[in-house]
């Protein structure tokens, strides 16, 4: 699944709105701007959402997950996103879906 991504800055005619003294200067924005997409094209496929870990109880009184404090069955994995103005919810499954969606440690921009 391929895509472009845009990074953008908004620019009005008031320049003192967007003034912050740790920014950099104008003029380095655009190599910023080069610099943070190519580090960002190095992360690889990218998809919006979230990726929960989520347990359920069943509801039978004698199985483990009806005792106090148990967490329930699963884990179950679902990833949460917008779609269409609407919050939609998938489960995926466990083992490879979940590695290659899960955030790697250690890949901070």
């Amino acid at each position: 699944m391929g895509g472009s991504y845009c990074l953008s800055a908004l620019v009005t005619d008031r320049q003192e709105d967007f003034i912050n003294p740790a920014s950099p200067p104008w003029e380095e924005l655009p190599s910023r701007a080069r610099e943070l997409k190519a580090r960002l094209a190095q992360i690889g496929e990218m998809r919006p959402g979230s990726l929960v870990e989520r347990y359920r109880k069943c509801g039978k009184p004698n199985c483990h997950c009806a005792r106090r404090g148990d967490r329930g069955h699963g884990p179950l994995w679902m990833v949460t996103h917008a779609l269409e103005g609407k919050t939609v919810s998938k489960a995926i499954p466990a083992r490879p879906a979940v590695e290659r969606t899960r955030p790697r440690r250690g890949a901070n921009l």
